[in-house]
C-alpha cells in the first residue's frame, strides 16, 4: 500500500494522512542509506534494509541506473520482503517505514545516554564547573 490510498493499519494501528505526512516531511532532509544496483534486489539488499529499519524506523532508498527493475517495483519489492511500508517514491527514490517493536524503542532509548547531559537543561552557560556568566577581571 502507498501513500494516498486512506488510512492502513501497521501492527495494530492505524496510520493516518497525518502521520504519513509527518513520516515524508521527516524523509525530506534524509540521505540513501541503501542503494540498490545491478544485480537489483538480493539477499543481502534486503538484510540490509531489514537491519537498517530495525535501528530506523523511516530509511530513504535509491535505486541506480543499472538496476534491472524500476523504482516502483524495486521498492514494492523491499517493502513486501522486508514487511515495511512505502511512505514515498520520487523519482529513483523510495522511503520506507516499519515501526519499532516497543521493546526496542524503549531500550533504544535507555541504552542512547552515551551524550552529555545537563542536570539543569534551562541553564545556558558554558558548562565549565564554577563558571559563571560575568566576564573575567
Amino acid at each position: 500500500m502507498t501513500v494516498g490510498d486512506g488510512p492502513y493499519e501497521e501492527n495494530g494501528e492505524v496510520m493516518d494522512k497525518k502521520m504519513m505526512a509527518a513520516l515524508r516531511s521527516q524523509a525530506q532532509t534524509m540521505d540513501p542509506v541503501v542503494w540498490i544496483g545491478r544485480n537489483g534486489v538480493t539477499d543481502a539488499v534486503v538484510d540490509q534494509v531489514s537491519e537498517t529499519l530495525d535501528s530506523r524506523e523511516l530509511i530513504k532508498c535509491a535505486v541506480q541506473d543499472g538496476c534491472p527493475t524500476d523504482a516502483r517495483e524495486t521498492g514494492e519489492e523491499v517493502a513486501g520482503r522486508v514487511g515495511a511500508e512505502i511512505v514515498q517514491m520520487i523519482g529513483k527514490r523510495f522511503v520506507l517505514f516499519r515501526a519499532l517493536p516497543d521493546d526496542a524503542k524503549t531500550g533504544a532509548k535507555s541504552a542512547g545516554g552515551a551524550g552529555r547531559t545537563r542536570t539543569n537543561p534551562g541553564s545556558r552557560g558554558s558548562g565549565r564547573v564554577g563558571s559563571s556568566r560575568s566576564p573575567r577581571r
